[in-house]
């Protein structure tokens, strides 16, 4: 039994993207699907003169803490690392590193150790055949120490992807080539039957390894399709593409442009079923900013979406992030003037914008039942900033930040056991707070 919760939980481990250390022995004190690891610090990434996500003229500071649920106020002012001449905001992490493809531009792969007073340049690739970029690509793990990238070249007709090993102070690329999506007969079938042309596609699209049957998932579009959005099933080993199907439920997954460097837009529960956030342009719409949400899903070792599964169906508000808190139970991080009482219609642009209308919600994956998270018996405050990742899950509980109008920005964090909310560390006020990141110390 105890070989067996081993194997599970560090499938689970993998699937999440997370480093793994154990589980408890005691079932009690796992939540499956839920990343379970020991030793970890956790870093804030916040900005001066504006947000960091995918703007110019800010700076970003990275604080390293040790913990986010002591009731203290953070202050970068002269603690932290300065990250903003060595790398982007926008980056792949994987245990006490973080990774790059183009970082600020240049033509190279990097991996960085950032710590409270300095960035360190671990390791340094050139480009091999395959250019990408800055921030525009997606990215996932295959195992603990190889990795991949996928991105449009420079004319958006192909998708790229390129295979790095990481060996410690040295980043190899294994292989790298062309998907052929351009010329595959699965995808030129599709458009065909629809009477679709065959446009440019996404520059990023989003990438999913899934272990269960060594298949990357990577969802895209096609620019000359308003209707609906594509997703490939391709051989990890030899990057084959072994199916491609298209999906109008929504007209396009959450993340187009740049995967998930900053944001989570997609989570595998415990079975490595695949859950994707999508939106479509709510009708009527002033600007294609105004959108509606879905969830979908796309079960283990399908080929396919589910077509009985239609989450977060029936409710307004675009979602932003999502992330799996176990239990099939998701967090979401919505936008939605309408809700947060910034706009009487979502269909009007007024009230999108960088105006307080992000908030945080519970959605049940069985029932689609959605619930604010509160605190002392309100519900979190709305928030600013729709390119963030203030959250995580991490050990049963998840980490939320928030961003709100009268107040500092600060960390609630949410008991998955008991539903318990408590407040944690606050930012001194004056600084844009754009992300929280778990990073394994091993």
């Amino acid at each position: 039994m105890k070989n067996f919760k081993f194997l599970a939980c560090t499938l689970a481990a993998l699937a999440m993207g997370s480093s793994f250390t154990a589980c408890s022995d005691d079932d009690k004190d796992v939540i499956k699907g839920v990343p379970q690891v020991s030793d970890v610090h956790y870093d804030i990434l916040a900005s001066v003169g504006g947000a960091a996500g995918m703007t110019s003229g800010s700076s970003n500071i990275i604080q390293s803490l040790s913990s986010l649920e002591e009731d203290k106020v953070i202050d970068f002012a002269n603690i932290g690392a300065d990250i903003t001449a060595v790398m982007d905001a926008e980056s792949m992490i994987k245990g006490p590193y973080y990774y790059e493809a183009a970082p600020l531009g240049l033509a190279r792969y990097s991996k960085y150790k950032v710590t409270n007073t300095d960035v360190e340049t671990v390791a340094e690739r050139p480009f091999g055949q395959n250019t990408y970029k800055d921030r525009r690509y997606t990215h996932d793990w295959l195992n603990n120490s190889e990795f991949f990238v996928m991105g449009s070249n420079g004319k958006s007709t192909e998708i790229l992807w390129t295979k790095l090993k990481d060996e410690g102070s040295k980043l190899t690329i294994m292989a790298e080539g062309e998907l052929g999506l351009a010329t595959n007969a699965d995808y030129l079938k599709i458009l065909e039957d629809n009477g679709i042309t065959a446009g440019t596609f996404s520059t990023s699209g989003l990438a999913r390894y899934r272990s269960t049957d060594n298949t990357i998932v990577y969802a895209f579009r096609n620019t000359k399709d308003a209707e609906g959005f594509y997703v490939a099933f391709i051989n990890a080993t030899t990057m084959q593409v072994k199916n491609v199907v298209r999906e109008t439920r929504a007209e396009q997954m959450a993340g187009t442009a740049y995967g998930e460097l900053l944001q989570h837009k997609m989570f595998m529960d415990e079975h490595e079923n695949l859950y994707i956030a999508c939106n479509s342009l709510i009708p009527g719409a002033e600007k294609s900013t105004c959108q509606y949400g879905r969830l979908l899903r796309i079960n283990s070792d399908e080929y396919k979406f589910d077509t009985t599964y239609e989450g977060y169906k029936g409710y307004t508000g675009k979602i932003i992030t999502s992330d799996y808190l176990g239990n099939d139970k998701a967090l979401l991080y919505i936008q939605d003037p309408q809700h947060t009482g910034c706009s009487a219609d979502n269909s009007k642009y007024a009230g999108w914008g960088s105006d307080y209308n992000g908030y945080y919600a519970i959605l049940d994956l069985t029932t689609d039942h959605k619930s604010e998270i509160e605190f002392e018996g309100k519900k979190l405050p709305y928030s600013s900033g729709t390119f963030s990742q203030r959250s995580f899950v991490l050990n049963g509980k998840a980490y939320i930040g928030v961003n709100p109008k009268n107040a500092a920005p600060c960390v609630y964090v949410y008991d998955i056991r008991n539903g318990k909310t408590t407040k944690g560390i606050t930012i001194k006020e004056g600084y844009t707070f754009d992300r929280i990141i778990y990073i394994s110390n091993k």
